[in-house]
């Protein structure tokens, strides 16, 4: 869109087109750049009845599109200045929720971090329950394994010992007498210990 001035020197030109240019003169050359007062005149006359007449034809077009070029490019500032303000908004808020949610994942890791102890502990805790329990049992199985290999030797060694001393007495001892005389001696033994 063309500004005031733009028209009015486009309306001025055409003017100037329809009047009529001065001639040549022959001489020094400064006739050109003098006018001649007679044609200078009607000339100025010309200029100024097409500079008022364009103006009156053409100022108010103008002057109603200046007016609304400058009514749209205000709403335009306003326009953005409101995109703006909630552009900046968001990006406060958005902020804020950033803000929040890394305080979430904070608190997030703390927990979990508390958790996995608390679960290690517990791990641990009844990793060693169960490892006592294992070494209890051993120990109780071990116990008994050798209680039965004491009951073992000592049937074993009361047959043998019944046997030798049969055999070396040569007495008829029954086999309960025997058995009863070695195991008194073995709890003596065994009392000794």
């Amino acid at each position: 869109m063309r500004s005031t001035s733009e028209r009015q020197g486009v309306a001025i030109g055409i003017a100037a087109a329809f009047v009529p240019s001065v001639a040549f003169a022959a001489g020094d050359g400064w006739g050109l750049l003098v006018p001649k007062i007679g044609e200078f005149l009607p000339a100025l006359v010309a200029f100024v009845v097409i500079a008022v007449v364009g103006t009156k034809l053409t100022g108010g077009v103008v002057a109603g599109a200046m007016n609304k070029r400058q009514e749209k490019i205000q709403s335009d500032i306003d326009a953005a200045a409101k995109a703006r303000t909630d552009a900046e908004a968001e990006l406060a808020e958005a902020i804020a929720r950033n803000a929040e949610a890394q305080q979430q994942i904070a608190a997030i890791l703390v927990a979990a971090r508390a958790d996995a102890a608390e679960n290690h502990d517990a791990i641990v805790a009844k990793a060693n329950a169960d490892a006592e329990k294992i070494v209890d049992k051993a120990r109780r199985a071990a116990v008994s394994e050798r209680k039965k290999a004491i009951i073992d030797i000592s049937n074993s060694t009361t047959d043998l010992a019944v046997d030798i001393a049969g055999k070396l007495i040569e007495n008829t001892l029954t086999r309960d007498e025997h058995y009863l005389l070695i195991e008194k001696y073995l709890l003596e033994v065994g009392n000794e210990n």
